[in-house]
């Protein structure tokens, strides 16, 4: 990736949970100035905006951190859900979590407040905010957030995590071979909560099996584990 361009890096950061933490304040910095600001692809892998290439070793030549040190952090910035990391025999995917949060809204600076602004001019900040949040949650990949508010109001046992990183694994794509790209991710959802129902119907539950939970060759597989 070339060194150009800029990134945007809002105030509401100084009450980010990390940023106190030195070390995954710089990595997770680093993470965003080093995404793709657009789709592309690397040896055949599709690499959406808001996803990297990398490795610890790379990582820590570029941010000064010691191996141990970005290892901590990465466990952390995973552990609260900022990214989501693939691992490959080659490389390592790294997916900023709320990249469009960050880095695909506009933050207007010196906008008066909504009440100081004329009504007419209101209507259509409501408007817009509505259209953005219909774009958001019709962008592929979807951010996190929207995905995990979807499966948790849905209630059917679907782990966000679990399914981000199936689809990341594959591309953003279903189907034998090349498979078909998705156009609609609440719609692959909703075909995994189908599954799981006939999984579980074929499966059938015993005592020891807890919601969002499998039975899977007679064991209770926790890859669906919501609690």
């Amino acid at each position: 990736m070339k060194n150009q361009g800029w990134i945007k890096l809002h105030r509401e950061m100084v009450n980010w949970r990390w940023y106190k933490n030195r070390n995954v304040k710089i990595l997770f910095i680093h993470l965003i100035l080093r995404s793709n600001h657009e789709d592309g692809s690397y040896e055949n892998v599709t690499i959406s905006k808001g996803q990297l290439i990398t490795g610890r070793k790379r990582l820590s030549e570029e941010t000064g951190l010691s191996d141990r040190e970005v290892r901590t952090a990465l466990r952390k910035l995973e552990d609260t859900q900022e990214i989501i990391i693939k691992t490959t025999s080659k490389f390592s995917i790294i997916t900023i979590c709320k990249w469009d949060d960050y880095q695909g809204k506009d933050f207007i600076k010196d906008q008066p407040s909504t009440n100081e602004r004329p009504t007419s001019d209101q209507h259509s900040t409501t408007n817009k905010n509505k259209k953005n949040e219909k774009n958001d949650e019709n962008t592929i990949p979807p951010p996190f957030e929207l995905v995990k508010k979807y499966c948790n109001e849905r209630n059917k046992g679907i782990d966000p995590i679990a399914f981000m990183n199936h689809y990341e694994t594959n591309g953003w794509r279903y189907g034998k071979g090349a498979g078909k790209p998705i156009k609609d991710w609440k719609a692959a959802v909703r075909t995994w909560e189908d599954h799981r129902k006939k999984e579980i119907q074929e499966k059938g539950i015993d005592s020891g099996q807890h919601p969002g939970q499998i039975i899977v060759d007679g064991t209770i597989d926790a890859k669906f584990k919501t609690d």
